[in-house]
């Protein structure tokens, strides 16, 4: 630790004195402190040193130099306080700083302990003589020689490891961001080894390395979270879109997002792999097939919509060829009756078309199955009228006053029936022409109901008596045979 230190240097000066026959030995308790910036002296750095003399002795003394010779200094070199001839005089038990030495440690000085001396010139108060004494006083002493690198070393291990520190409890997700520290982890461990083991060249490589694996490690990570998040929106963006076709009936659909997960699945490994080129490559194909599938499921879609109204309009041409069949009057006709037999048929066949979901053809059959019908109708129709026409037309001159309004009223019957049928009302048509066959046969019934009835006035003119006499001679057998 970086601090001041006191160099402590306790002269205790033995000073001889011959007082009249006899000699006295007397301690000289003074005290010479030199205190540096640092504990230690680093190679290749010129240092100064604050000098305090203190006195512990009840006389003066007097300073005239210090200086200090370490074992790297040319045997006569110092590096001294001097005052240029005078002197700085500390009283008894008094403390004064006369000056600094200036201290230069060599850069090719060896690591470890140095030996060095200090050499004090002072003089000292010789009471008993009332003279100052002369004295040198050389004081031995060790001093540490550290390399420069240590606290450089020192500071970029601890800058490493709050460093490391820092991006461990950040958290990081990336393979390579997480290798990254990892490697600073060891080389922070490497360093911290050498630094106690004084290799502090190695220590500042193994710190400085480390410092710049976090870095590296922090960028690994940026990137790896913002490729990921690139990546990871595209795959959201596809699960979205698989979301509304997962539940498809669509083999093209469900085709497509098979494609879409299988291409999503090489996405998830490329990200565990941190390809994020791959991975993007994946995630784009994957919303390529996603998009597919939803343009499947919406083709699909309008088919299944085309599909369920083509069927409700089959469902509803056989419904009116049902009913058409169904309300069919009676054909009586051959040719009416053949063409209901083939309608009939083809209903049949309409029904199976259905079954098997042809409904384009199944609506086509069924129309066919109305027309028919409707062709039947106007093919019995048009018998009925026929019927209707050579009754109207076989019948001769009338006598009875009921034939002839039977007969009128067929004719009227048998115009209606011909308006119904130019009309296409030809169920109407086979009613009015039914009802004119039936007045007409009316009409010759009461026709023949009135002539038997009244057998003299159907003589012809010119038949004369003739014909009256068969008359009554028919009367006369008549009424024989009834009695």
């Amino acid at each position: 630790m970086k601090g001041m230190r006191t160099i402590i240097l306790p002269i205790i000066l033995m000073a001889f004195i011959v007082l009249g026959a006899g000699t006295a030995c007397a301690a000289v308790n003074v005290f010479v402190n030199a205190t540096m910036p640092y504990d230690v002296l680093y190679k290749g750095e010129i240092v100064s040193a604050n000098v305090t003399v203190k006195n512990n002795e009840n006389f003066p003394v007097r300073i005239y130099s210090v200086g200090v010779h370490y074992d790297w200094m040319p045997e006569s070199l110092f590096s001294s306080v001097d005052f240029g001839g005078s002197y700085v005089q500390v009283e008894s038990n008094g403390i004064t700083s006369p000056g600094q030495l200036l201290i230069q440690c060599d850069s090719n000085v060896s690591a470890g302990y140095h030996s060095f001396y200090y050499k004090i010139e002072l003089t000292w108060y010789n009471s008993y003589t009332s003279t100052w004494v002369n004295e040198t006083v050389v004081q031995p002493g060790t001093i540490y020689v550290e390399s420069p690198l240590k606290p450089e070393a020192l500071q970029e291990l601890q800058f490493a490891n709050k460093t490391l520190s820092e991006a461990k409890s950040s958290g990081f997700l990336g393979k390579k961001a997480i290798a990254n520290v990892n490697n600073a982890t060891g080389l922070l461990n490497d360093g911290w080894s050498a630094y106690n083991s004084g290799d502090y060249a190695r220590a500042l490589n193994d710190a400085k390395q480390a410092v710049d694996l976090v870095s590296n490690a922090k960028i690994e990570e940026r990137n790896y979270r913002e490729s990921i998040a690139d990546v990871e929106k595209v795959v959201s963006t596809v699960n979205d879109k698989l979301k509304t076709v997962i539940s498809t009936d669509d083999p093209a659909t469900a085709s497509a997002i098979s494609e879409a997960e299988g291409y999503l699945n090489y996405t998830r490994q490329y990200i565990d792999a941190e390809n994020f080129t791959a991975a993007m490559t994946y995630a784009n194909l994957a919303n390529g097939a996603a998009d597919k599938a939803i343009q499947q499921q919406f083709y699909y879609s309008l088919k299944v919509n085309q599909t369920e109204a083509e069927k409700n309009k089959a469902r509803a041409a056989l419904d009116n060829a049902q009913a058409a069949l169904n309300n069919a009057p009676n054909m009586t006709g051959t040719s009416s009756q053949s063409i209901l037999d083939d309608a009939r048929n083809k209903l049949g066949d309409a029904t199976v078309m259905f079954d098997k979901k042809d409904y384009v053809n199944a609506t086509i059959t069924a129309n066919v199955v109305t027309s028919l019908e409707l062709q039947a109708e106007e093919d019995e129709a048009s018998y009925r009228m026929m019927l209707a026409r050579n009754k109207i037309t076989s019948i001769g001159e009338l006598k009875s006053p009921e034939a002839k309004g039977s007969l009128a009223n067929a004719s009227l019957m048998y115009n209606q029936s011909q308006r119904d049928y130019i009309a296409s009302n030809f169920k109407d048509s086979i009613l009015h022409a039914d009802s004119a066959l039936k007045l007409a046969e009316n009409a010759s019934v009461a026709e023949q109901q009135w002539r038997d009835q009244n057998p003299l006035s159907t003589v012809t003119p010119g038949f004369g008596i003739l014909a009256a006499l068969l008359a009554i001679g028919f009367i006369v057998i008549w009424n024989e045979r009834k009695l």
